[in-house]
């Protein structure tokens, strides 16, 4: 099953169970009311006319809207209303708003996404004021769609499955990609993205090609925590429900395994979050911003649902006005082609084959030319970018800084970071740049953030203050008190020390050690931890997994397949971490700095010193892949494999079209890459998140 195809049957089956509920309605004459956070999935799956049938609506309402208007009681008393919500605080303030208004004769039929335990009793208690037992909200069934609630309130559940977009991206789509839950609430992002796997695992479950996992493996304390719950919890119990005995046992012990789960999380790696995008798939988010991304619609309205944007997305937008110029020049001689050919033409079904050819070229010309408008959009802002009082080519000098970055030492860096201040650059710049610097500095000196500090409260508030603030607490930026003049030859050092990638004996205790370290507190609490160990610097860790691999892009690529490294999609040529380490798994010729031979056939870590490196649990389980045993006579690569990686904290543009680029690699091992993860994140949605949080 390609990843097209299962997300196609995924996103048809979402819209037949929204659907389905629509046609259970018992009211005519109905007002549907979604919360208008729903709008663009609602957009993506279906038509709103199928809506429209389904439900016996005629006219839409958005629920803040409906919940504030003067006119709410001549409403009501002309419509039944269909209110559909996400589980969510603010979907369910504006529903209780609603409730405490209108008459509670009034009939309403409310369906919320993916219904749980937890918000039912949020329902039922703070709206309904049912006082319900958290006893006998636990004996709950989630998978039923319909509950009791109110006498003339219908409650349904609208079971909705992880949403595909951007081609092989599972995403359920969580607020600002979920880094506010990741940061502040992981229990619950975790568990979500539990529930989003299990989904996928179990609708696999009535498919020829099930699938079954054969090797599990994590990064960090969240991931870890996923993958466990996943193993010993959620599986089983899907088992439990979706098969009967015999086929459990079918499943447990003769089906043969054919996916590896790969689980990482965001505070492995800030940098792609960070670094401006260099494919043009981030690129034109970057610059113009996107609207609806679902959709793929732009800030300037333009969507990107067409053969030419597949294309051209996974880009490095140094090659597009060449590559369009090239399409261009193909349309103009195919053209000329047809008119030659038409000189000839003297019979009717001739004629119409050649209005054919020409309708196909008007289309693709079209096409082309919204590109070739689009970019010399783009590269316009990216030229006279301004913002308050920023110099003209302040994007330019950005960019630049960006991509001197990892060759300046630490002084040079922080440099940059009052440069910018005084040149008047905006906050959002100057913030990145100084966590780009704690980053690969391994931290600032506690005097020189004092500074910073100081100055953005001068120069851009205290609200700006306050978000500086988050970033420390979060870990995203790293303070060190010590600022001795001996501690200059260590902090921020660019050199690097030896090391062995062969694994050493622990020593007794070692483990507890290891599993006790200062932020293993944070555990649930939150996903910014400072996971970057203190004996190796970032400068180390980047020579050790090749994360900045030096240019070979001059030559302009036609498609991704082109580039022979996956350094084409951010700032300074940087490949993000995540990514190097699911690549590890089945590839190891990057590793040059220090060679790390793989002797087994089975995906591992072994050897790489993940632990060493880098805080927080490490699994690396086989489960039932029998490739290093000699007396299997079970014959490989008959049938398609998958690789599942689950990313908690979001994924962000550059990552997909780097996994596009890792995908097109393991299809010569039969192999298919799917990605499930809260959402899409970006710059944005980091600075939004730490500017709101509590």
């Amino acid at each position: 099953m390609s990843q097209p195809e299962l997300g196609k049957k995924l996103n048809a089956v979402s819209t037949d169970n929204l659907v389905g509920l629509l046609k259970r309605v018992p009211t005519s004459n109905n007002l549907f009311v979604p919360c208008r956070e729903l709008s663009p999935l609602l957009n993506y799956l279906t038509p709103f006319l199928s809506l429209k049938a389904a439900g016996n609506f005629e006219k839409i309402l958005w629920l803040d809207a409906l919940a504030e208007s003067q006119d709410l009681h001549s409403i009501i008393e002309s419509y039944s209303l269909i209110i559909l919500i996400r589980p969510h605080d603010l979907d369910l303030l504006l529903f209780s708003t609603l409730w405490s208004k209108v008459k509670h004769n009034t009939r309403i039929t409310l369906i919320v996404q993916n219904l749980q335990r937890s918000f039912y009793y949020q329902l039922a208690n703070q709206t309904f004021n049912k006082n319900l037992l958290l006893e006998r909200i636990a004996n709950i069934d989630e998978s039923l769609t319909t509950f009791d609630i109110s006498n003339n309130v219908l409650l349904m559940n609208w079971k909705s499955y992880p949403i595909c977009t951007q081609d092989f991206v599972f995403s359920i789509d969580m607020d600002n990609g979920g880094l506010p839950l990741y940061f502040n609430n992981p229990l619950q992002h975790v568990s979500k993205l539990s529930d989003a796997v299990v989904d996928i695992l179990r609708y696999t479950t009535s498919q020829d090609n099930m699938l079954k996992l054969k090797n599990a493996f994590a990064k960090g304390d969240h991931s870890s925590l996923l993958l466990n719950n996943l193993l010993e919890n959620k599986i089983p119990e899907m088992l439990s429900e979706s098969l009967n005995w015999g086929e459990q046992e079918f499943y447990l012990n003769a089906l043969r395994g054919n996916t590896d789960l790969v689980v990482l999380e965001r505070n492995l790696d800030y940098f792609p979050l960070l670094l401006s995008h260099t494919n043009y798939l981030g690129f034109l988010d970057d610059i113009i911003g996107t609207k609806d991304e679902f959709n793929n619609e732009l800030n300037n309205n333009v969507k990107l649902q067409d053969e030419t944007y597949s294309m051209l997305k996974h880009i490095n937008v140094s090659s597009i006005e060449s590559l369009l110029k090239d399409a261009a020049k193909s349309l103009r001689s195919e053209r000329e082609k047809l008119e030659e050919k038409n000189k000839t033409t003297t019979q009717t079904s001739d004629l119409k084959g050649y209005l054919n050819d020409v309708n196909a070229l008007d289309s693709r010309n079209k096409e082309f030319e919204k590109y070739i408008n689009l970019i010399e959009e783009a590269f316009g802002k990216f030229d006279s970018n301004k913002s308050g009082n920023e110099k003209y080519d302040m994007a330019k000098e950005w960019l630049g800084i960006q991509n001197n970055l990892f060759d300046n030492d630490y002084k040079n860096r922080l440099a940059s970071v009052f440069l910018l201040i005084n040149e008047f650059s905006s906050f959002e710049r100057v913030v990145t740049l100084v966590v780009l610097v704690s980053l690969s500095s391994d931290g600032i000196f506690q005097s020189d953030f004092d500074k910073i500090e100081l100055e953005i409260a001068i120069h851009y508030g205290l609200e700006s203050a306050l978000t500086l603030k988050n970033l420390k607490e979060y870990n995203l930026i790293r303070v060190n008190e010590n600022s001795s003049f001996l501690a200059n030859f260590q902090f921020g050092r660019t050199e690097t020390v030896s090391t062995s990638t062969e694994g050493t004996p622990a020593a007794p205790g070692a483990i507890n050690e290891e599993r006790n370290y200062d932020d293993i507190s944070l555990l649930g609490l939150t996903g910014g931890q400072d996971v970057y160990k203190s004996t190796y610097t970032y400068t180390l860790i980047s020579k050790m997994w090749n994360l900045h691999p030096p240019d070979d892009n001059q030559v302009i690529a036609k498609s991704i397949e082109d580039y022979t490294l996956p350094n084409f999609t951010l700032a300074s040529n940087t490949v993000p971490l995540t990514n190097r380490i699911v690549e590890s798994l089945y590839f190891r010729e990057f590793l040059t700095y220090s060679p790390v031979t793989n002797i087994y056939r089975r995906p591992n870590w072994k050897k790489l010193n993940l632990d060493t490196m880098i805080k927080g649990q490490t699994i690396d389980e086989n489960l039932c892949d029998d490739l290093d045993d000699r007396k299997s006579l079970l014959t490989t690569g008959l049938k398609e494999e998958y690789v599942i990686v689950v990313l908690v904290g979001g994924i962000t543009r550059s990552e997909i079209s780097l996994f596009q680029h890792l995908q097109n690699r393991l299809r010569i091992k039969k192999k298919t890459l799917l990605v499930v993860t809260s959402g899409l994140v970006n710059n944005r949605k980091l600075l939004r998140t730490m500017s709101t949080i509590e």
